[in-house]
């Protein structure tokens, strides 16, 4: 049998009346070559069919239903009702490459004493796909950093390099 492994990381989504969108982000996020532990979605007060679009979902996700307070509420809402110690976020209009899990999350249970990674990504709409962000940094961005593989560690000034190019987003 060709079974799927599971790490021990928690996809954390805020929704809000993201009905006409939410399918496609879940399924992303289900499909994973390494599965979540969990996956919860907060839905923060929608008032179009979210709901209903969700529990279509059943037990493969926990839906948390909450007042309208926004992303940031919504999403330490979710934050809070992990299981686990690791979590993984994603917007409600956002998609995850099949092997997301399975790159970030192996690389992070291997480097315990890391606090956050970040990786790159791609913008796009229903008219074009923009270059992914870290190719339209600043050819310098990530200039001293430690390398280990695909990953940049110990980036100098990154607080400071991230004023003037920000590219990490949740």
């Amino acid at each position: 049998a060709n079974t799927v492994s599971t790490a021990p990381i928690t996809l954390v989504i805020p929704a809000y009346n993201r009905s006409q969108l939410i399918t496609e982000t879940l399924n992303s996020a289900l499909n994973q070559s390494l599965k979540f532990e969990e996956i919860i979605v907060v839905d923060d007060g929608s008032t179009d069919d979210t709901p209903s679009t969700l529990a279509k979902f059943g037990d493969r996700i926990t839906v948390v239903r909450t007042p309208n307070q926004g992303v940031q509420v919504a999403r330490n809402i979710g934050i809070e009702r992990a299981r686990t110690e690791l979590v993984a976020l994603l917007d409600s209009d956002d998609l995850l490459e099949p092997d997301y899990l399975q790159t970030m999350g192996t690389w992070m249970l291997a480097h315990p004493e890391q606090d956050a990674a970040y990786c790159n990504f791609v913008t796009f709409n229903s008219n074009a796909t923009d270059l992914d962000k870290l190719a339209r940094a600043p050819l310098d961005f990530l200039a001293g950093a430690k390398r280990e593989g695909n990953f940049a560690l110990d980036i100098p000034d990154l607080y400071k390099r991230s004023l003037s190019y920000q590219p990490l987003f949740t």
